[in-house]
């Protein structure tokens, strides 16, 4: 047949035509695919918080767990709820001296895991700070009428 050759060649350029289409589109895939992925390596990975509420409940369970020596009484709670700070301080009113009850909350918080903060070498000052994770816990004595001791936890970040 006279166009035999003919209908072989069109196929053969077709055949041509649609590989090269092939390729062109895998070329523009790739290329977004390799954009997309290079937008994802510079982002941050989302990292979980849990909220506020949470956060407050978590260190007013930690505050109230500790032990408290006889005579040691409860006057106010407070808590502060801010973008930078987490904390809760209980007040208490006793006529125990801070070298007497000192020990008593040393051993149980180093029992259950928090580092003692050393601050025996500030003159006049009468605190005991414990760090464990990201939190921290400062019992307080002070001399004023409504209350003489707080026991603080906050979160340190």
């Amino acid at each position: 047949m006279l166009f035999e050759n003919l209908y072989k060649e069109a196929d053969r350029v077709n055949a041509q035509r649609l590989l090269f289409a092939g390729l062109e589109l895998g070329i523009i895939f790739s290329f977004c695919l390799f954009g997309f992925l290079l937008g994802k390596a510079d982002e941050k990975p989302v990292v979980y918080h849990p909220p506020d509420s949470e956060r407050l409940a978590f260190l007013d369970k930690t505050c109230s767990e500790i032990p408290k020596p006889e005579q040691f009484n409860f006057v106010e709670r407070s808590s502060l709820i801010a973008s930078f700070k987490i904390e809760v301080t209980y007040r208490y009113k006793t006529d125990r001296n801070f070298e007497e009850i000192a020990p008593s909350f040393a051993i149980w918080l180093s029992s259950n895991g928090w580092k003692n903060a050393d601050t025996e070498g500030i003159p006049f000052y009468k605190e005991l700070v414990f760090y464990k994770d990201k939190y921290k816990v400062v019992i307080e004595n002070f001399d004023l009428p409504e209350y003489n001791y707080i026991i603080q936890c906050s979160e340190i970040e």
